[in-house]
C-alpha cells in the first residue's frame, strides 16, 4: 500500500466519485491516467452488468488502479466502481514516469502492490499450493452461498427487499449517466388473503411463485425485481423517454390476470394493484421519498376497484 502522507503533490491532482459512480469502465479506450485512492473504497469488476460478473477485488486507501493499462497502452480490462464515496488522486501519464522517479518510497509500495495482485491472480502451480488453493475454493463457494442466500427469498427465489436496497444506488446512477428515466413500481396482489382462507397457505405459495416467475419472464435486461414482503413486489425499471412506463407495466398487469395456477385440481386466478413513481437519484431520501410515493399510488390503485395501475404525479 501507498503511503498516501509521503507523495508529493507536483504531479497528481484529487478527483472525487460519489457511491455507485463508474470511474472506469472495461473495454473503454485508455484515458492515460492512474489513479491512488486516498479515501474509501472501489471494487474491481470484470464483466460487469453482463452475464457472470464478478468483482475481482476490493481496493482501499493507498491502493492503485488503472496502472497496468498505462503503462501497457491497452484499452481498459476492468470496470472500477466507487463502493463508497471515494477521493483519489490522479496521475497523468506524461508524469508518471517522471513522479515514479522522484518518489522512490511510493515506488517500492506500487512494485509491491502490483506483485501481490499477480501473485494472487496467478494459479500456483507448486505442489505446496494446492492444498490452499482447495481451501480458498472451498471458502469461496461458501461464500458464494451464503451471499445467495442472504440476497435470495427462498420461497420464490427472487432477489430480496435487502439486496434490492443495497443494489439500487450504483443501478440508478448508471441509468442517469446513459440518460434514462427510472421508476419505482410496486405490485401487490388483489384479495391475497381470500385466496389463502380459502385455498390454503400451500395455495398461496404456489400462488406467489406464480407471480414471481409471470414478472420474472416479463422484466427486461437491467431492471431489478425483488420481493419486498408478503404479497408485496418491487421494481426498478429504467427506460429511455421514448418508452412509456404504462405501457411496459400495463402488460405486465394483463398477464397477470390470465394467470391460471392449477392446485388441488382447483384453478385459481388473481389479479394485481400497481404503484409507481418516478426516481430521480440513488440519493437515500430519493429512494425513500420514491417508494413511498409509489406506495401512496398503490393504495390508490387498491382504492379505485383493484386490477389497477396509478402513477404518482410529480
Amino acid at each position: 500500500m501507498i503511503n498516501i502522507e509521503l507523495l508529493s503533490e507536483t504531479w497528481m491532482a484529487h478527483e472525487f466519485f460519489s457511491k455507485g459512480h463508474i470511474i472506469i469502465r472495461e473495454g473503454e479506450k485508455l484515458d492515460d491516467k492512474m489513479y491512488i485512492i486516498k479515501e474509501g473504497s472501489v471494487g474491481v469488476y470484470k464483466n460487469f452488468r453482463r452475464q457472470g460478473e464478478f468483482c475481482v477485488a476490493l481496493l482501499n486507501h493507498g491502493d492503485t488502479f488503472g496502472e497496468m493499462e498505462l503503462f501497457m497502452d491497452i484499452n481498459r480490462i476492468a470496470t472500477i466502481v466507487a463502493e463508497s464515496d471515494v477521493t483519489v488522486l490522479v496521475i497523468e501519464r506524461d508524469n508518471a514516469l517522471e513522479f515514479f522517479r522522484n518518489e522512490p518510497e511510493a515506488t517500492h509500495a506500487f512494485i509491491k502492490s502490483l506483485c501481490f495482485r499477480f501473485a494472487n491472480s496467478t494459479k500456483a502451480t507448486a505442489k505446496s499450493n494446492v492444498k490452499y488453493e482447495k481451501n480458498v475454493s472451498v471458502l469461496n463457494d461458501q461464500k458464494a452461498m451464503l451471499e445467495h442466500s442472504a440476497n435470495t427469498d427462498a420461497l420464490t427465489g427472487l432477489f430480496n427487499r435487502r439486496f434490492f436496497m443495497s443494489s439500487i444506488a450504483l443501478l440508478v446512477n448508471n441509468a442517469i449517466r446513459e440518460e434514462k428515466i427510472s421508476y419505482i413500481v410496486l405490485l401487490d396482489l388483489d384479495h391475497f388473503k381470500k385466496v389463502n382462507d380459502t385455498h390454503g397457505h400451500q395455495a398461496g405459495d404456489e400462488v406467489l411463485k406464480s407471480f414471481a416467475a409471470l414478472v420474472s419472464n416479463s422484466v427486461r435486461t437491467g431492471d431489478l425485481f425483488a420481493r419486498y414482503g408478503g404479497e408485496e413486489f418491487i421494481m426498478l425499471v429504467s427506460c429511455n423517454e421514448k418508452e412509456d412506463i404504462a405501457i411496459l407495466i400495463e402488460r405486465i398487469r394483463e398477464k397477470v390476470m390470465e394467470m391460471k395456477v392449477e392446485f388441488s385440481g382447483k384453478s385459481i386466478s388473481v389479479t394485481t394493484s400497481i404503484g409507481v413513481s418516478v426516481l430521480k437519484s440513488g440519493l437515500d431520501n430519493e429512494i425513500e421519498k420514491a417508494i413511498s410515493q409509489a406506495d401512496k399510488a398503490l393504495y390508490s390503485a387498491k382504492n379505485k376497484g383493484r386490477n389497477k395501475i396509478v402513477i404518482h404525479k410529480m
